[in-house]
């Protein structure tokens, strides 16, 4: 990994997303940059996902079938986050077993406690989860506009949960604008 940039301020941040679960490069890599690249600015950074409750949850490319077993996504996380020293960083909640997977589970919850951060990745995700809770900062990144504004104006739940962080950003550039057709929630 690059040396870290000087930071006056280290924050400890979790980033959430899609890694074990869909092992696909291009897939991981729209969440682990903001790992890699907020570690090499000097951050304490972990990666934290979770398996949601679909029986289909996790997609195996070895086999090229999907299921609840995380073990090929864990293996792709642990090598990618590893080429970048960060391959202790990271945990999976499984929930069909209610244990957490990678390195780092063991330790998650009481890390989650400690955070400033949270950057949660994709926005039509799950309900926060407790674990999260107490991070003072949430922020859910849209970056797949139109499900999430489109979920949030149709489910109630879902509406109700966005409201439980601290800041929205969206990829969706004109939505704040007033200028684009997807709709604003």
């Amino acid at each position: 990994m690059a040396s870290p940039v000087e930071s006056t301020s280290r924050l400890r941040i979790i980033v959430t997303g899609y890694a074990v679960r869909l092992p696909l490069a291009g897939n991981v890599w729209c969440y682990l940059q903001y790992v890699v690249g907020l570690a090499q600015l000097g951050h304490d950074v972990y990666f934290v996902e979770e398996s949601g409750l679909s029986p289909y949850c996790c997609y195996d490319p070895e086999r090229n079938a999907s299921g609840r077993d995380p073990s090929a996504g864990g293996r792709f996380t642990q090598r990618a986050l590893e080429r970048f020293g960060l391959g202790d960083r990271w945990a999976y909640w499984d929930a069909h077993t209610q244990s957490w997977v990678g390195p780092s589970g063991d330790q998650i919850v009481e890390i989650c406690r400690s955070a400033d951060l949270l950057l949660r990745m994709p926005a039509m995700t799950d309900s926060l989860q407790p674990w999260f809770e107490p991070i003072p900062v949430r922020a859910l990144i849209d970056h797949d506009p139109v499900f999430t504004q489109v979920r949030n104006l149709t489910n109630p739940t879902a509406k109700q949960d966005s409201g439980r962080y601290t800041a929205y950003l969206s990829f969706g550039e004109n939505i704040a604008r007033g200028t684009a057709t997807v709709p604003d929630d």
